[in-house]
Formats: C-alpha cells, sequence, structure tokens
C-alpha cells in the first residue's frame, strides 16, 4: 500500500523464493541499516549496508570497516577476505553506494562529538557486561 513519491523511489523485491530454493529476477541485492540494533545488549548489530553480487557480500560498517565473503566457498561467512581484496571491497562499495544514493538514502556520518566512555557505561548499565 506504499505511494511511490517523486524524489524517493522505492527499491524492494519479494526475497520468499530464495527461501524455499527458488530464485528471483536480480543480480545485485542491497540491505541498509542506518542505524544500530539491540545496542547495550548482547545481540547488537551495527549500523550497516550490505550489497550481494553473485557470490559475493560485502558488509560496510558506517563507523569503519568491511567484511567481505565468498559464499560460494564460505557459506557461514568465517573468513572475510577484505584485508586481502581491497580491489573487491572498493568495487561493490562503489555500487553498494550508488544504489543508495539512488534511493536517495541517509547515509549515516561519524559523530564528531561520540563519547566512548559514556557509550560503554550505557551498555554496563543495560546488560552488566563490558563491550566485545
Amino acid at each position: 500500500g506504499l505511494k511511490r513519491t517523486p524524489g524517493n523511489p522505492l527499491d524492494g523485491a519479494d526475497l520468499s523464493p530464495l527461501f524455499k530454493g527458488g530464485k528471483i529476477d536480480r543480480k545485485t541485492i542491497t540491505f541498509f541499516m542506518p542505524h544500530y540494533m539491540g545496542l547495550g545488549t548482547d545481540n547488537e548489530v551495527p549500523s550497516s549496508g550490505t550489497i550481494r553480487e553473485g557470490d559475493w557480500k560485502l558488509i560496510k560498517f558506517w563507523q569503519g570497516g568491511y567484511e567481505l565473503y565468498n559464499l560460494k566457498t564460505d557459506q557461514a561467512e568465517q573468513n572475510s577476505l577484505a584485508g586481502s581484496m581491497p580491489e573487491k571491497v572498493r568495487s561493490l562499495e562503489k555500487k553498494l553506494m550508488s544504489r543508495l544514493e539512488a534511493q536517495n538514502a541517509f547515509i549515516p556520518e561519524l559523530n564528531p562529538d561520540f563519547d566512548p566512555k559514556a557509550c560503554e557505561e550505557y551498555r554496563i548499565r543495560r546488560t552488566g557486561k563490558k563491550g566485545k
């Protein structure tokens, strides 16, 4: 029921066929999570953008850093290749950013006033545990 508005294009696809062993008519899939989920919990998920193209998956963390996986050889995503394949990282990041810009996505920026000590104190108050 969501209506398209000028300057705010919709870009979505039904992924349910993938969960049933089928395929979708899309070469590249992007995911965008511009916020943290579960901050201060054991299930904390950092703010990130992800692109999946063929066997490759790149995760770009907005606070810095990347993970790159070849899902054909590493389905469990145990061994990031980001450090050893910087050209692949740059290529996929360029495609990810291009897609997000075309969707007018709000791209998170580092907060120059971020206080890591206050964040860690908050995490400890919420969970009783220090960060990872």
